[in-house]
């Protein structure tokens, strides 16, 4: 056998396998024979991958520091009670300003006037001068054993009275007395009444039933001589 003729027998063989191929595909089709499936090309699977990826939630949708509570959402002193709603006290002068002298109580509040608040016969006032600048200084008129009892006291100071601040810390019943110095209030329950003008602090009480009113007119009488 010639070259020539070796040399055409592969072409010819290979066309031959391509024909068969083709007549076998052909007559599949014919035949209604399932095809067999074929592999997604490579780059149609990569954008399957980014479609699922791009169905995560993304960090954006997750919960933030801004919807978190701040600190705004926190109770803040503004909505605490103000201290301005509890009853309160005068403060103490401070001690940058010179304290007026401290009268004689006696003088506040004579002899024949006491008689008059209690109802009933008193002795002198017994005058006791304060000890030092937070004591009061105090004037006392008494009943004589011979009388029926009746007593008026008297204290003067430059600091709230520490029966007023006792008696409000244990919540005993108060009202204020408009008119008289520059601050008056009434505890009618203990028959006491506190007055404040200026830098003084009066205490009067007239322990034996006496009247508002004549809690009252005393409290007059003692602050129309406070300086």
């Amino acid at each position: 056998m010639t070259a020539r003729r070796r040399r055409s027998l592969p072409l010819r063989a290979s066309t031959c396998a391509a024909m068969a191929v083709m007549a076998l595909a052909i007559g599949c089709a014919r035949s209604g024979s399932p095809r067999v499936a074929v592999p997604a090309p490579p780059a149609a699977r990569s954008s399957t991958a980014a479609a699922t990826t791009a169905d995560a939630p993304s960090p954006a949708d997750a919960l933030t520091s801004a919807d978190a509570p701040g600190p705004a959402d926190a109770p803040t002193s503004a909505d605490a009670p103000s201290p301005t709603d509890a009853p309160t006290t005068a403060s103490d002068p401070p001690p940058s300003v010179a304290l007026s002298a401290v009268p004689d109580p006696c003088t506040l509040l004579t002899l024949r006037e006491a008689k008059s608040l209690a109802g009933t016969t008193l002795s002198a006032g017994q005058d006791v001068p304060a000890g030092d600048p937070e004591s009061p200084a105090s004037c006392t008129y008494t009943a004589p054993p011979t009388s029926p009892s009746g007593q008026v006291e008297l204290y003067v100071s430059h600091a709230v009275p520490r029966a007023y601040q006792i008696d409000l810390a244990v919540k005993h019943r108060f009202r204020t007395v408009a008119g008289i110095g520059d601050q008056t209030v009434e505890e009618p329950d203990n028959n006491n009444i506190f007055v404040r003008k200026g830098q003084l602090w009066v205490y009067l009480s007239i322990p034996f039933g006496a009247t508002p009113a004549a809690m009252e007119r005393g409290a007059r009488l003692i602050a129309a001589r406070l300086p």
